[in-house]
């Protein structure tokens, strides 16, 4: 499994929290995801398990039409990473990208923010100043 859907499945197990009156534990909201949407048994939620996943939270009565919309709005493949190329298709730039989740219930807020390890001093130096603006940081 990427770790783009490791970092989606860490966000709907916080997302899924924020809707549990009793705080249940964002590792005990993730393995009961893993116990009902693991179809193949392999102890990982391919993009076809994610997105049941999170098509199921967007059924759920606890939400509003306007939070359904906003979860359904978040099942959408985002692109974190791309080659940009110009008119003959030979790449030119790889971009990366911010992708911003929140929650619908509790108004909490994730980033994503897609980097690479190979860059120049300026790509870095931007990164680390976009770093400051947040309060947490987890890498994966």
């Amino acid at each position: 499994m990427s770790t783009r859907f490791l970092i989606a499945l860490s966000f709907l197990a916080l997302l899924l929290t924020t809707l549990h009156a009793d705080s249940t534990p964002v590792d005990t909201v993730a393995d009961e995801l893993l116990r009902e949407f693991d179809r193949d048994g392999d102890k990982k939620l391919n993009r076809a398990e994610l997105q049941a996943a999170l098509a199921s939270l967007a059924e759920t009565d606890s939400l509003s039409p306007n939070e359904k919309s906003t979860v359904l709005e978040q099942l959408t493949e985002p692109q974190f990473i791309r080659i940009r190329r110009d008119d003959k298709k030979q790449p030119i730039a790889l971009d990366t990208s911010v992708v911003t989740y929140k929650s619908p219930t509790s108004g909490v807020t994730v980033d994503l923010i897609g980097a690479v390890h190979i860059a120049d001093k300026a790509y870095f130096r931007n990164l680390n100043r976009r770093f400051r603006d947040y309060d947490v940081l987890l890498y994966e």
